[in-house]
C-alpha cells in the first residue's frame, strides 16, 4: 500500500467538515504526514526511533468563565500551556523490532509513554504490533488484515481487524496476548474515523450504515470497560465522536448540513455538549481530547482556505490558538499538538523533531519515524 493509497482509505474515514474542500485539496493538507508516518529501516539496525521532549510543559492557572458555566464532565486540569520558547528536543527510546518486520507506523502511544502501539503492511493489509515497557509483542494476526488504533496507560490496546475483501469490520480489544472481539450493532456498520481508549477502558467511535457517506445515519458507540457490547449514546443527529477523555467528556464535530457548516463539540455521555469557539465564517472539528480533558485539538476550515490547527481549552470553550497548516490529531495533557502532517506544535509553534511527529505522551515522549531527520 503506497502513501497515497493510505492516506485516501485513512482520509475516506475521517468526518471532515464541509467546507467546500475536495478530497485534492485534503490530500494536499495531509499528505506529509502520512510520508512521516512510513518507517524506513535504520542502517545497520532493525529500530525505531522515538524522541522525547528534554522539558516537560509547565502548566500555569486557567481562565474561567465570567458567567461560571461548567465544564462538561467532573473538573480536572484546566491549566493554560506555558508561554515558555519551545524546548528543544532529544533522541531518547529505541524500540526493538522483529527480524524480518519491514517498515512499521507507530500510531498511537499511551499517557504514560509506556506502551505503544503500530502497524506494519504486508501487501494491502496491515500487521500489528505492540509494545510495553520496550519490549515488542509482535501480535500474532487473526484476520486478513489487523490495525492497532490506540492503547491506554495500562496496556490495553485497540484495533479493527477484517477479512482484506470488503466485509465487515471487528473491532477488538487486546491485552497480554489475548483478543477481545466487540460486537456492533444489528446491521451493517462502516466506521467513521478511528475508534479510541481511555485509561478507564471505554471505547468510542461512531458508525455509520455500509450504504452511507459522510456520516449521515451515524450513531455514537461507546463500549464501557470489560464489556463487548456497544451503548448507543444519545448525542444529536449529525454528530459525530472522535475521543473521549479519562473524565468522560466527548470530542467531535457537529454538522449544520442545511448550511453545509460544521462546529467543533464537546458533549458528555447523557448528550449534553456545548460548541467549542469557532470563528465567524469558519468551519471546525474537534478529532482529539487530551487525557486529562482540559484541551481539544482538531481543523479550522475556512471558506475557500486552505485548514489550520486549533487548540481549545475544554473548560472555557475559547479558542486558545490557531496555527499550522493542517488540523490536529493528537494532544497531551501539556497542551503539546500533533498535526496530522507530522508537525508538532508548543504554545502554537513549531518544534522541530530529529523525526516527524505520530503521538504524544503527558510526558512529554513524542513517537516518531527513522525517516525524517530535523535538528532540535
Amino acid at each position: 500500500m503506497n502513501d497515497e493509497q493510505l492516506l485516501r482509505e485513512r482520509l475516506g474515514e475521517i468526518d471532515v467538515p464541509p467546507s467546500g474542500l475536495g478530497m485534492d485539496q485534503v490530500l494536499a493538507a495531509g499528505f506529509r504526514r502520512v510520508r512521516r508516518r512510513r518507517i524506513a529501516t535504520v542502517a545497520g539496525t532493525a529500530a525505531l526511533t522515538v524522541a522525547v521532549l528534554a522539558v516537560t510543559p509547565a502548566l500555569l492557572p486557567a481562565d474561567r468563565e465570567p458567567d461560571g458555566k461548567v465544564q462538561v464532565g467532573p473538573v480536572l486540569a484546566t491549566k493554560a500551556p506555558s508561554t515558555e520558547a519551545a524546548p528543544s528536543c532529544r533522541p531518547a527510546l529505541t524500540l526493538p523490532v522483529p527480524k524480518g518486520a519491514g517498515p512499521i507506523d507507530l500510531a498511537a502511544v499511551d499517557p504514560t509513554g509506556r506502551h505503544i502501539v503500530g502497524n506494519g503492511s504486508k501487501g494491502q493489509d496491515f500487521v500489528p504490533f505492540a509494545w510495553n515497557d520496550g519490549k515488542v509483542d509482535r501480535i500474532q494476526p487473526f484476520a486478513a488484515s489487523v490495525e492497532m488504533f490506540d492503547v491506554n496507560s495500562s496496556g490495553t490496546a485497540l484495533g479493527r481487524a477484517d477479512d482484506g475483501k470488503g466485509g465487515l469490520e471487528t473491532f477488538f480489544r487486546y491485552r497480554k496476548g489475548k483478543v477481545t472481539p466487540l460486537s456492533m450493532p444489528a446491521g451493517r456498520w462502516q466506521t467513521n474515523g478511528w475508534p479510541q481508549i481511555n485509561t478507564a477502558g471505554d471505547i468510542i467511535a461512531t458508525a455509520q450504515p455500509a450504504d452511507s457517506s459522510a456520516g449521515r445515519g451515524a450513531v455514537i458507540l461507546l463500549w464501557p470497560a470489560g464489556r463487548t457490547t456497544p451503548e448507543k449514546l444519545p448525542l444529536p443527529k449529525d454528530a459525530a465522536a472522535h475521543d473521549v477523555a479519562d473524565n468522560g467528556t466527548i470530542a467531535g464535530i457537529l454538522r449544520d448540513r442545511p448550511n453545509d457548516t460544521s462546529v467543533a463539540y464537546v458533549w458528555d455521555r447523557a448528550g449534553k455538549g456545548r460548541a467549542l469557539e469557532t470563528p465567524p465564517g469558519v468551519s471546525s472539528g474537534a478529532y482529539a481530547i487530551s487525557s486529562n480533558g482540559a484541551w481539544a485539538t482538531g481543523g479550522l476550515w475556512p471558506e475557500d482556505q486552505d485548514p489550520s490547527a486549533a487548540l481549545w481549552n475544554v473548560a472555557t470553550g475559547k479558542l486558545v490558538a490557531q496555527f499550522g497548516q493542517a488540523p490536529g490529531h493528537r494532544i497531551n495533557s501539556g497542551g503539546l499538538v500533533i498535526t496530522m502532517d507530522g508537525t508538532l506544535f508548543r504554545d502554537g509553534k513549531p518544534v522541530t523533531l530529529v523525526n516527524g511527529a505520530t503521538a504524544v505522551a503527558d510526558t512529554g515522549l513524542v513517537t516518531g519515524t527513522t525517516s525524517h531527520n530535523y535538528q532540535c
